[in-house]
């Protein structure tokens, strides 16, 4: 999907690696099992040299086909943060405090713009539903030595809908890979998501959740942002953009998510 010259961030979805990739700011690693070792590298390559690491993509990972890949550090340096956020020319910043200074302009008068619904979806080119869903198809890793199992939800969006006002909240919440159709997701008290989830459960109904893996970057900025309650991330998101997302009704629960996704 082709961005407009009106919106103020130069990519969608994954068009955000080949900007990253045009900057010097990505760098794809090959044949790094899931277990414990894509975790180890990473945490050296930051521990070593920090915001200065590129954004680091593992490819070709040991069981899995080409193209089933990792991404690590999407933020963590100033200049792809910048260019995340866009409208910020990051070929003329030379600091990081001028980064600063341009993000707090940048987010000054944002103006927020509700998502609108559309009904088609690359979405829905591959669908495994029933006996066919296994998570474990891709390459959930094992990050540390002491965890529990394989986490896919890390830089992911879990999107919640409040059962009384219809608030869509987008939340960077835990998911572990218990089984190939069966994760768990930890939301810590007070967290947008949790209060979701309270309401539901608290009537004695389940609570409707989609877990968003795969994520375009500026929707995962929103997701671990801290909004205030009862405005969505699709909207700040939106504000952002200078565009509405566009989103569409999940097929399954019905709450909307973004056809960026």
């Amino acid at each position: 999907m082709k961005e407009t010259a009106s919106s103020p961030v130069a990519y969608k979805d994954l068009q955000w690696l080949q900007g990253v990739t045009d900057l010097g700011e990505l760098k794809t690693i090959r044949n790094v099992h899931w277990d414990r070792e894509i975790g180890a590298m990473v945490e050296m390559c930051y521990r070593r040299r920090g915001s200065k690491t590129a954004a680091l993509l593992f490819d070709d990972v040991p069981g899995y086909p080409a193209g089933y890949r990792c991404l690590y550090g999407m933020m963590c340096s100033p200049r792809r943060f910048a260019f995340t956020v866009g409208g910020i020319d990051v070929s003329s910043v030379d600091s990081t405090m001028e980064y600063l200074k341009r993000y707090r302009r940048r987010m000054k008068d944002v103006e927020y713009i509700p998502p609108v619904e559309t009904t088609a979806s690359l979405l829905f080119e591959n669908v495994l539903e029933g006996s066919a869903v296994d998570v474990f198809k891709l390459p959930v890793p094992i990050h540390h030595e002491l965890d529990g199992g394989r986490y896919i939800g890390t830089a992911c969006a879990v999107i919640t809908q409040d059962p009384d006002s219809g608030w869509i909240n987008a939340g960077t919440y835990r998911i572990q890979v218990v089984e190939p159709d069966v994760g768990m997701c930890y939301i810590s008290p007070g967290k947008h998501g949790r209060l979701h989830r309270d309401k539901y459960f608290e009537r004695g109904l389940p609570c409707p959740a989609v877990a968003v893996v795969g994520i375009d970057p500026l929707l995962f900025l929103a997701a671990r942002y801290q909004v205030p309650p009862g405005l969505s991330e699709l909207d700040w998101v939106g504000g952002l953009r200078e565009q509405p997302m566009e989103v569409l009704k999940g097929k399954i629960y019905g709450a909307a998510h973004s056809r960026e996704f």
